[in-house]
């Protein structure tokens, strides 16, 4: 089979300050293999929920806060933008600009004709506050007049649901030889492995290496670098416009069914880990609550397990992720009563271990990863 389907899970798309527990904000994936990409087709009403997002006065996206949080990941793909855009007074189009971050640092920079798109009032808010040039609209727009010597996105890629197509779009905006540069989230280790904590509902689309070479192959790109970030987890990739090129590029999606075969396999082993814990009435924090969540709602796994969530994200202290009962907690709840830690996350993982274990070494050999968790010989006792 092609497809994996997961349990229902919380809508995720940002933190509040209430419970929000009501069956709209949990909705099923079907996780499919589409023109040799990993996605999903949403539904009538996931759709309708998401554009009411994007419409919304609200911060969708790392970069879009020039929060501490966010400022590493940022900085990393501001100078990925600078060091293959030379000429500062190449057209810019940056698509679903969000709070400005990029656009207003590249201005600073001394880049000079900054377009921004995006359909929010949280966008159009902050390009009048730094007064940038905005188009209030979703790509492609007619309001769109002039092509663009570059077209830059950060944390959109991963957002459309035909990535073929919004790649073509893109080349129709771009002057010869035009530039694309994107960053979207890094998938090539979760498919290697077989790992599903990277799936939400908003990411309607996921990529590693593989599948971008090949859609750009496809759309009449050239692709010419790309890379991991240093930071949050993320692909860099530039690209530029061809002349010509061939319509029939094919791509082997054989890895990409191995994938889904082994998501089957790693989904029910960490459901039996939840029930050897469930079991015996162990005390669990989890970490990164939202990618946990294909995990811990897959066959209700969440029902009978004692747990809290943690995230070091200040942010996110004391609020609650819409469908899910558990207020997020941070570190500091973690005591001698917890019996076990599970990090449910491939790109921070080690880094959060590491530095948890300096603080509470009564926990060793009681906190584990989501690699170590997917590993063969992994054993909960």
């Amino acid at each position: 089979m092609t497809r994996l389907s997961l349990s229902k899970i919380p809508f995720y798309w940002g933190y509040a300050s209430k419970k929000l527990i009501n069956e709209e904000n949990l909705l099923k994936i079907n996780l499919n293999i589409k023109n040799s990409v990993l996605s999903f087709s949403p539904t009538k009403e996931v759709k309708k929920r998401i554009k009411s997002l994007y419409l919304k006065d609200i911060n969708i996206g790392h970069s879009n806060s020039d929060d501490a949080f966010n400022k590493k990941y940022t900085e990393e793909f501001l100078k990925f933008i600078i060091k293959n855009v030379k000429d500062k007074n190449n057209s810019i189009l940056d698509i679903g600009a969000g709070g400005m971050i990029i656009p207003k640092n590249l201005i600073n920079c001394g880049y000079k004709k900054i377009t921004t798109l995006d359909p929010s009032l949280y966008s159009e808010k902050f390009a009048k506050k730094y007064n940038i040039k905005f188009i209030k609209d979703f790509f492609p727009s007619d309001k769109l007049k002039e092509k663009f010597d570059v077209i830059i996105n950060a944390d959109v890629f991963e957002h459309v649901d035909n990535p073929e197509k919004f790649l073509t779009q893109c080349r129709k905006k771009l002057k010869k030889d035009g530039l694309l540069i994107i960053s979207t989230p890094d998938s090539n280790k979760n498919i290697k492995i077989g790992d599903v904590s990277m799936i939400m509902h908003e990411h309607l689309s996921y990529y590693d290496f593989k599948t971008i070479k090949f859609l750009c192959n496809k759309t009449g790109f050239k692709l010419i670098k790309i890379l991991n970030s240093n930071w949050g987890g993320s692909i860099f990739f530039v690209a530029r416009v061809i002349k010509k090129f061939k319509h029939n590029v094919e791509q082997n999606s054989n890895y990409l069914k191995k994938y889904i075969s082994k998501a089957r396999h790693n989904l029910a082993k960490i459901h039996k880990i939840f029930q050897i814990l469930s079991s015996q009435k162990k005390t669990i924090a989890i970490y990164c609550p939202k990618n946990s969540f294909p995990y811990l709602y897959f066959n209700n796994s969440y029902q009978k397990l004692n747990y809290f969530l943690i995230d070091d994200n200040p942010r996110t202290k004391n609020k609650y992720i819409p469908g899910s009962e558990k207020i997020i907690n941070n570190a500091k709840i973690i005591n001698n009563k917890i019996d076990y830690v599970l990090i449910f996350s491939l790109s921070f993982g080690s880094f959060i271990k590491k530095n948890l274990l300096k603080s509470k070494p009564f926990l060793a050999n009681k906190v584990f990863t989501l690699k170590e968790l997917l590993k063969k010989n992994i054993t909960i006792n």
